[in-house]
């Protein structure tokens, strides 16, 4: 069965374009764009969350977007153009992943969540600075 987990670029939120990034248990990332399907890149692991980030928030000039790539792993892809340009490993398996463009004036962000063994009403929020992955 085939199974796709969308994350939808900022600019076609935002009603500019018409791309979404889709990836599937394989670990391939697709772009879904004027309903055909073009392959992006391949990650290790089974995708459990996509998302896009705009080259903005990383440097001062426009550009495909950033694409982050939660997994069925602890590793975390950071990939840009087709290619993978950073990975997080931390020493938990995130329970849930998101990415914000700006954290309090700092830049790009990931959000992790970790919960503990057993116990589904407590857990830890992380926060990563992608500009610090990225150097």
């Amino acid at each position: 069965m085939f199974r796709a987990f969308i994350g939808y670029t900022p600019d076609s939120l935002a009603g500019r374009h018409s791309q979404a990034i889709i990836g599937d248990e394989a670990g391939c990332l697709w772009v879904l764009s004027s309903f055909e399907l073009v392959p992006y890149a391949q990650v290790d692991y089974p995708v459990t969350r996509v998302l896009a980030l705009p080259l903005r928030a990383f440097v001062d000039q426009d550009g495909p977007d950033v694409v982050v790539c939660a997994t069925r792993s602890d590793t975390v892809y950071i990939l840009h153009q087709q290619q993978v340009v950073a990975m997080y490993s931390p020493e938990y398996w995130p329970t849930a992943v998101d990415a914000v463009a700006d954290f309090r004036g700092l830049g790009p962000a990931l959000v992790l969540a970790e919960s503990k063994p057993g116990d589904s009403q407590s857990g830890t929020l992380h926060i990563v600075s992608l500009n610090a992955q990225l150097d």
